[in-house]
Order: structure tokens, then sequence, then C-alpha cells
């Protein structure tokens, strides 16, 4: 029988970014991004040696807040591009990500309704987290939500069947 000797390495990732946000016919318009140089990525050639390949990426989002009939939106885009693909990296060049949130008050602003919604473009994956938030005493709020997992694959999807649900109480003082 052989030994495995498994010894952790850590890289320098050397980054640059940055973001803005702005006002725009009453909604608030907003975006980052990120280049990250030097990332070790996952490949399966079967020439390299560790299983990793080091490669450049870019990494941004574009992002939009606004109210339409009493309902608070929020809807964002993200991406991560990987720059200078090579076909055995193991993860997809563009890997493209969008987010909604819906919110609204009820009940003199005491009852808040919520759903974030995250879905993965790449794999018609989603993560669904519904949520229900009173204020039932000052300094007593209890919410019950749930995580709800869609898809067979992707970052998402490969959670199916693992769906939780939740009730909590938080004390302020």
């Amino acid at each position: 029988m052989t030994a495995i000797d498994v010894q952790p390495r850590y890289h320098r990732l050397a980054l640059a970014g940055g973001s803005f946000s702005t006002t725009l016919a009453g909604a608030v318009l907003r975006a980052e991004g990120a280049f990250y140089s030097g990332k070790r990525l996952a490949t399966t050639a079967p020439t390299d040696a560790d299983g990793l390949v080091e490669k450049n990426y870019l990494h941004y989002l574009a992002g939009l807040d606004f109210s339409l009939a009493g309902l608070q939106l929020s809807a964002q885009l993200v991406q991560r591009v990987i720059l200078d693909y090579e076909e055995p990296i193991v993860q997809d060049r563009f890997d493209t990500t969008a987010t909604l949130r819906v919110s609204d008050t009820l009940l003199r602003d005491t009852l808040r309704l919520e759903l974030f919604a995250y879905l993965g473009l790449n794999d018609w994956d989603a993560l669904l987290r519904p949520k229900l938030s009173w204020a039932a005493a000052d300094g007593l709020e209890i919410s019950a939500g749930a995580d709800l997992f869609l898809g067979d694959e992707g970052t998402f999807g490969r959670f199916d069947g693992n769906d939780q649900a939740y009730l909590k109480a938080k004390v302020s003082f």
C-alpha cells in the first residue's frame, strides 16, 4: 500500500476592481467589477501535474433597485468570464447568475413579505428564498422562510432535495 502525501498550497492572487451607483429616474443603478490575475482553476488535462491551471478572469455585475406598484424590486446580473479559456478547464468559460428580490410590507409595516431568487443561467437551476417577517412587538421579530433548490445540476441544482424551512425569533434590546 502506498501513502498519499497531501500538502496545501496557497497561491497569491492579485485583483483590481471598482464600483459605482447612481440614481436614474427614481431607481438606483449600480455596477461593480473586478479583474483577477493568476487564479488557479481546476483542469482535467492529463499532462497537468497538480490539476490546476493559472488564468485571469473578470467578475462583474449590474443591478437595478426600484419600486413598482408599491413593491420593492431589485434585479442583478452577475457574470464571471475566464480569459484565454482552454477546453479542459472544469468551470464554464462564462458563468452567469441573475438575482431577483421582490418585497412588500403590510399591516402598517409590521408584516414583510419577501422573495429572493438566484437563477443559474448556465444550468437553468435556482434557489428560491421566500420569507415572512412579523414585527410582533417592540424588539421582537418573528420570521419564517425556506430555501428551495431547483434543477438537476449547477450551483443550486446539485442541492435539489436539500430544501429547508425555518422559524426564527429575534429579540433586540
